[in-house]
């Protein structure tokens, strides 16, 4: 079974690009402590790379701000009284 194309500059993109692991370049790019300062030099520097390859639309305009919408789920306190 083969996977869909995966759009430019993903976590998968960019593991392939420094060889890698994806939960390196995940922790990386999350500032996790654990990784090297070297290595999250080269995982931000891969990922503006390829971002940049693909700001713009096929015909040259800019592509238009991703929005997302959060909802978050919250409930009070109870109290047994």
């Amino acid at each position: 079974m083969t996977r869909p194309a995966t759009r430019k500059g993903s976590v998968r993109d960019i593991a392939a690009a420094t060889g890698l692991s994806i939960a390196t370049v995940s922790r990386a790019l999350n500032a996790h402590p654990s990784v090297a300062a070297d290595t999250r030099d080269l995982v931000q520097r891969t990922a503006q790379r390829l971002r940049a390859a693909v700001r713009a639309e096929p015909d040259g305009r800019p592509r238009p701000a991703r929005s997302s919408t959060c909802a978050a789920r919250t409930s009070s306190p109870t109290t047994s009284g």
